[in-house]
């Protein structure tokens, strides 16, 4: 396995992290896309850092709710956090090892950016995984609490959990 210490940087990042569960009992992961920075990256280390979360992520799934859903934070996002090899390795790695596994992607803070960068990528994704994206828009932190009870929210996204920092240390 992976051990958290090999991937001690991208951890302590800030740029993913697994926070609470929907309604449903889906744990959920946050990816702040603004903390991702393609030139200050290190591929293998990403890398090891995207499968260590996805089975983390699934060691929180149960029988019942074998799914998890993703908040895709694109607040400050700008083209220096654009990395197509590694939303290349995280769609491939989705589809090949975790066939069905997200439920919901839920993109908040999405712009012009977002939609340039959308045009790009969804080429890449088969229709089914296309219908798992969800823009929320506008009001958008209303409209995450359809799907999330305030206590397993950030506040930032409209929660009421007053954790900021970005790890495994909150929950």
């Amino acid at each position: 396995g992976i051990s958290p210490q090999s991937i001690k940087n991208a951890l302590q990042s800030g740029k993913s992290y697994i926070f609470g569960h929907d309604k449903a009992n889906r744990p959920c992961v946050v990816i702040r896309i603004c903390k991702h920075f393609r030139a200050k990256r290190r591929l293998e280390e990403t890398k090891a850092f995207v499968i260590y979360m996805l089975e983390e992520l699934i060691a929180r799934c149960s029988v019942e709710t074998p799914t998890f859903v993703a908040i895709l934070d694109f607040e400050h996002y700008s083209l220096a956090n654009l990395d197509q090899e590694v939303i290349k390795f995280v769609l491939n790695v989705l589809t090949t090892y975790y066939p069905e596994r997200l439920h919901t992607a839920y993109v908040v803070n999405n712009g012009w950016l977002f939609s340039a960068v959308a045009k790009a990528v969804c080429p890449f994704l088969d229709a089914q995984t296309r219908s798992k994206v969800v823009l929320m828009g506008r009001d958008w932190k209303q409209a995450l609490l359809k799907y999330f009870d305030k206590s397993q929210l950030q506040l930032q996204y409209g929660g009421s959990d007053p954790c900021e920092h970005s790890n495994f240390e909150c929950r």
